[in-house]
């Protein structure tokens, strides 16, 4: 079965998202929608009170993301030393 493509698209790899990233295709691409949103209210926000609640909003949904990633490196046996590889190998841009 063929699939049309139209011409002059390129042919380009599946994206891999990062804790903080969107759209990798899980479940979780809600909570990194939410992050993202909540970003955004708080640049345009100058009332602290709201700014502070939002920050810990942001930090609670954080704390999801980093629980899976957790669980997930724990199920591929991802050692200390691979996750300072990859650190390292994404350079400072992260």
């Amino acid at each position: 079965m063929a699939i049309d493509v139209p011409a002059g698209t390129p042919n380009l790899p599946p994206q891999t998202a990062g804790i903080t990233s969107r759209d990798d295709g899980s479940d979780l691409d809600h909570i990194r929608t939410a992050i993202l949103a909540l970003q955004i209210f708080a640049e345009g926000n100058h009332d602290d009170q709201e700014l502070a609640a939002v920050h810990k909003c942001i930090t609670a949904l954080q704390n999801i993301l980093a629980g899976h990633a957790k669980n997930r490196d724990a199920a591929l046996g991802t050692t200390p030393a691979l996750k300072h590889v990859r650190r390292v190998s994404r350079g400072a841009g992260y």
